[in-house]
């Protein structure tokens, strides 16, 4: 990728092939809209410019990146800021793989080692896809999977099988058994309504069946029915309808449901339902004589403050000295005197 150190050789060798650059820069929206400054001073349109903003993986600094890449975003739309309306290119797979979780043997503390390393991944991809993504970087094919599946579903569309279909007509051949051994029965035996149990379900290679998977199935006597499931290859729709109505049957009749809640489509401002609150403006004077306007019933007019003279209140001239430097200490503390000198002469 292009970093600021190396802009401008290969700023110059990507607009003499009229090739594509992947900006690097740190997670932060300023040095990535320095770096296209710079990379369009050379003279490299800003549509040939892909960010790249050093995504993290899940858990080391997941919520910091797609922090700044939704900064970016709403700054390119919002601001109309035509430096950072370019795609991002989120390249993670390496950082995610990295991380300690994603090495840790199996345990029952951290789960499966396999199907931990590939949620890390998924998870990761779909929240900076959530954040402004448009090309993902990924290593796992699991995980792939499961994003592109998560886009399907998110747009409202079916993912293309061709894959799939193509891998499918690839059977391999039928084992042979050997003579002597009688063959199981189980098969024919797990009919429509049978009780069984899956022991293990595994994954096929992604060469041989990708997104197929083989279960373990054993079968169950009546006497294990509380462990076991019941086979309804046909009837699903009617099992469902079944349901439906078993549920419907149980749940208590309540005829004052309340209405679901529909949000406006748009924001209507509530009515008052107060109005105004009458009252009457009065013209009144204060004790100094000035006029004051006022509601009515809230008159008061108040007392001026009465002037007190202080050397009436001690006989004792060592009292009134005392009471004289009080009172001047507070004058000068509340920024009636000078403020040069707080204390008394």
């Amino acid at each position: 990728p292009v970093v600021e150190a190396n802009h401008k050789q290969l700023g110059a060798q990507a607009l003499a092939y009229n090739l594509t650059i992947v900006a690097n820069t740190p997670i932060d929206i300023n040095l990535a809209k320095q770096l296209n400054i710079l990379l369009n001073n050379v003279g490299v349109p800003l549509e040939k410019i892909i960010i790249d903003p050093t995504t993290g993986g899940l858990g080391y600094g997941m919520e910091y990146s797609f922090s700044v890449m939704e900064r970016i975003r709403q700054a390119a739309l919002t601001q109309n800021d035509d430096k950072l309306q370019c795609p991002f290119l989120c390249n993670f797979a390496d950082e995610v793989w990295k991380t300690k979780e994603a090495k840790l043997p199996t345990d029952p503390k951290m789960g499966d080692a396999r199907q931990r390393g590939v949620l890390m991944e998924a998870i990761t991809a779909v929240t900076v896809l959530l954040a402004g993504a448009d090309i993902l970087v990924m290593r796992h094919p699991d995980a792939i999977e499961q994003v592109r599946d998560y886009i399907a579903e998110l747009g409202g569309f079916e993912r293309p099988r061709a894959t799939i279909k193509a891998a499918a007509e690839v059977s391999a051949p039928a084992a042979e058994i050997p003579a002597g051994i009688p063959a199981s029965m189980i098969a024919e035996s797990l009919k429509e309504g049978a009780l069984c149990k899956i022991v293990q379900i595994m994954d096929l290679p992604m060469n041989l069946a990708p997104g197929y998977a083989v279960a373990l199935i054993k079968a169950l006597d009546r006497e294990e029915a509380g462990e076991g499931l019941v086979l309804m290859p046909k009837g699903s729709a009617a099992a469902q309808e079944m349901l439906e109505s078993q549920a419907a049957e149980q749940a208590p009749a309540s005829h004052d449901r309340q209405e679901e809640f529909k949000p406006a489509p748009t924001w209507v401002p509530l009515e008052d339902s107060v109005g105004d609150y009458p009252y009457k403006i009065e013209e009144r004077a204060d004790f100094t004589g000035k006029p004051v306007k006022l509601i009515e019933d809230s008159y008061d007019p108040g007392l001026p403050d009465e002037k007190h003279n202080w050397r009436d209140k001690f006989d004792d001239p060592q009292e009134l000295l005392q009471h004289l430097k009080t009172d001047l200490r507070y004058w000068y503390s509340e920024g009636y005197g000078s403020e040069k000198r707080k204390k008394p002469a």
